[in-house]
C-alpha cells in the first residue's frame, strides 16, 4: 500500500490540513439531531442482520428477501450487522458510524480530484457537497447509508482504474473492481459507473476498454446475481409498468421538477439547475461526451421513481455529488485557462450557493420534526412493556406500523415485551379488558413528548369511530403469484381505502400492483368515504399463488 502511495505523490502537508477541515465540516455540518434512535427502515433492517449470518444476505434469496422485495442492497445489512456485533443495540454507534463513512466520502473524493484539480478548489467544492440538503438527510437516516458506503467505493473504485491508465498496472484495474463490486452490493444506482469509466479522460480509449473489462465481467454476473436473489433483471416498486413507459414526458418532467425542488430553494428552482449545468458544460465542451454520458447514467437509474411517492433526498445523494464534481473541474478548468470568467462565474456560484443553503435550513425545518416524533415514539416502544398503550401514532409517521412491529420481533428475541399499539382506525378491535388494565399513551406534537391519555377520552375516539362505521358494498379482489401481489378494490372511486395489518395501517391506491415477498399477509381493507362514514372487511389471510375475490352486496 505505501508503494501505491508513493506512486501517486500522496497528500501534501497543506492538503493534509484541507482533509482534516473537511472531516471537522462533515461533522459539524452533520451531527445526529438529538437523541437519535432507530428511525424510518432501522428496526426492519437491523431485524434482518440479527435473524441471519452476515453472508447469507448476499447469497441465499430467502434470507435477503427480508429486507427488500425491490432492490438488491445486502451490503446495507452486512454493514448494520458489523455495527451490531461490534456495539450490539446502542443507535449512538449506528451515527458515529453514518459520519465516519461520511468523512470517508469527503476524504476519497478529495484525493480523487486531486489527480486533476487545484486542492483548493476541490477542497471548497466538496464543501457545497456536504452543505446540500441531500447530504444532511443522508446523515440522519441509518437506512441510508449504502448510499454513502456505495459512493464511498465508487469513488475508490474510479481512482484505482484511473491509476491502472497511468501506470499501466492492471493490478489496479482489478483492485477498481473489487471496490465496484462492493458499491454494486450496496446499491443499483451505482452498477451503471462501468459505462462511465469508458470515457474518463485518462489514456487511450483502447487502454479504458481494456482496464475495464474486469468491470463489464462483474456487470454481467450482477445481471445474473440478481435475478437469482428476486427473481427479476430490473427493479422497482412496480413490477408491471414497461421500461419505455419511463420516458414518458410527463414522467421525464415530474422528474426534472423533483431533483430541482430537493437541491435549490427557488421557484424556478429547475430552470436555475438548467441554466447553471448549461453554464458547465459550455466550460468543458472539451468533455461534452463524457458529461452527457455521466449525467444520463446517473440519472437513469432514477427515473422509474420520477412517477412514484417513493422518490426522497436519499435517491439525490449521488447526483448531488455528481453535480458537484461538475462544478468544481469547472471552476479549476477556468482557473488553468480563462482566469477572467472566475469572477462572474463566481458571482453566479455565490447565488447558487445561496439557495442551496436556504434549501439545508428549510428541509431541516421541515424534517426534524420527523426525526423527533420518531425518537420519542421509538424510545417509548422500546423501553415499555406490555402493561402499556401506544394510541394513534401522529400522522407524520401515520403509516409506520412496520416500525413498530420490527421493534416489537427485535424485543421477543431479547424476551422483552412491547406496549400495544393501537392506530385509529383499529381502536374498533381494542377489547374492554386491555383498555381497562392498561395505559394509554401518544405522542403529542406540540411539546414533542409522549404523553397519556385519559380513558375517557379514548372511550369517546371508539364511541366516535362507531358511530361512523357502518356495513356497506364493497369488493375486494387480491392476489398472489409468486413474487407479485396484484389488487383491485371497489365499488368506490372517491373516498380513501387502508390497510390494516400486523405490519401496516396505511393508505392504499384502490388498484395497482407491487413485489411482494411475505409468506403471509392477514389484512383488513376499510373504506373511509368523502361523507365520512367508514366500512370494515372481514379479516383475510394472504399466502402464495392465493387468490382472494371478495364482495358485499
Amino acid at each position: 500500500m505505501l508503494k501505491i502511495f508513493n506512486k501517486i505523490n500522496w497528500l501534501q502537508y497543506q492538503e493534509i490540513l484541507l482533509v482534516l477541515l473537511l472531516i471537522i465540516a462533515t461533522v459539524l455540518l452533520n451531527k445526529p439531531v438529538g437523541d437519535s434512535f432507530w428511525r424510518f427502515d432501522d428496526p426492519m433492517i437491523l431485524k434482518c442482520a440479527i435473524e441471519y449470518r452476515w453472508w447469507e444476505h448476499f447469497i441465499i434469496p430467502e434470507s435477503y428477501q427480508c429486507l427488500s422485495a425491490a432492490h438488491l442492497t445486502p451490503w446495507v445489512t452486512f454493514s448494520y450487522a458489523l455495527d451490531y456485533n461490534l456495539f450490539g443495540l446502542e443507535p449512538k454507534f449506528f451515527y458515529y458510524h453514518q459520519i465516519f463513512s461520511l468523512s470517508l466520502v469527503s476524504i476519497f473524493t478529495f484525493v480523487l480530484l486531486r489527480l486533476y484539480v487545484n486542492p483548493l478548489i476541490a477542497f471548497f467544492g466538496i464543501l457545497l457537497f456536504l452543505i446540500g440538503s441531500p447530504v444532511w438527510v443522508s446523515s440522519q437516516q441509518l437506512m441510508v447509508r449504502h448510499y454513502v458506503e456505495g459512493l464511498l467505493f465508487s469513488i475508490i473504485s474510479i481512482h484505482f482504474f484511473i491509476l491502472s491508465l497511468r501506470f499501466q498496472q492492471y493490478r489496479y484495474a482489478l483492485l477498481g473492481c473489487l471496490f465496484y463490486i462492493l458499491a454494486t452490493s450496496a446499491k443499483e444506482i451505482y452498477v451503471p459507473l462501468l459505462g462511465i469509466l469508458l470515457f474518463i479522460p485518462e489514456g487511450r480509449l483502447k487502454d479504458r476498454f481494456y482496464a475495464a473489462i474486469p468491470y463489464f465481467i462483474w456487470g454481467a454476473i450482477y445481471i445474473i446475481w440478481r435475478k437469482y436473489m428476486l427473481g427479476v433483471f430490473m427493479g422497482g416498486y412496480n413490477p408491471t409498468m414497461h421500461f419505455l413507459n419511463y420516458f414518458n414526458q410527463d414522467i421525464l418532467l415530474n422528474g426534472l421538477n423533483k431533483i430541482s425542488s430537493f437541491i435549490l430553494m427557488a421557484e424556478y428552482a429547475n430552470i436555475i439547475l438548467i441554466l447553471y449545468f448549461c453554464i458547465i458544460v459550455l466550460i468543458l465542451r472539451k468533455h461534452l461526451l463524457l458529461n452527457i454520458i455521466g449525467s444520463l447514467l446517473i440519472i437513469a437509474p432514477l427515473v422509474p421513481l420520477f412517477n412514484t411517492e417513493f422518490i426522497e433526498f436519499r435517491t439525490f445523494f449521488f447526483l448531488w455529488w455528481g453535480f458537484c464534481i461538475l462544478i468544481i473541474f469547472s471552476y479549476h478548468h477556468i482557473y488553468t485557462k480563462n482566469i477572467s470568467l472566475f469572477i462572474p462565474l463566481g458571482i453566479i456560484f455565490g447565488l447558487f450557493l445561496w439557495k442551496v443553503i436556504d434549501k439545508r435550513i428549510e428541509t431541516k425545518k421541515n424534517i426534524k420534526p420527523t426525526l423527533v416524533e420518531f425518537n420519542q415514539q421509538g424510545h417509548f416502544y422500546w423501553n415499555e412493556n406490555n402493561q402499556k398503550i401506544l394510541f394513534s401514532p401522529h400522522k407524520l409517521i401515520f403509516g409506520g406500523g412496520w416500525y413498530f412491529a420490527d421493534l416489537e420481533k427485535i424485543k421477543k428475541k431479547l424476551g422483552l415485551s412491547s406496549p400495544h399499539l393501537y392506530a385509529l382506525l383499529n381502536l374498533k378491535f381494542l377489547s374492554d379488558s386491555l383498555l381497562l388494565q392498561n395505559t394509554i399513551w401518544r405522542y403529542n406534537i406540540v411539546c414533542q413528548c409522549m404523553e397519556q391519555v385519559a380513558k375517557e377520552d379514548v372511550k369517546k375516539e371508539i364511541a366516535n369511530l362507531n358511530s361512523k362505521t357502518v356495513e356497506k358494498k364493497l369488493s375486494i379482489f387480491v392476489s398472489k403469484t409468486l413474487n407479485t401481489i396484484e389488487w383491485k378494490f371497489a365499488p368506490y372511486n372517491q373516498g380513501t381505502y387502508y390497510i390494516i395489518s400486523d405490519r401496516f395501517y396505511m393508505p392504499i391506491p384502490k388498484e395497482n400492483t407491487a413485489l411482494f415477498y411475505d409468506k403471509k399477509l392477514n389484512f383488513i381493507i376499510v373504506y373511509e368515504s368523502p361523507e365520512g362514514w367508514i366500512t370494515y372487511s372481514p379479516e383475510f389471510t394472504l399466502e402464495k399463488d392465493q387468490i382472494i375475490d371478495w364482495k358485499r352486496p
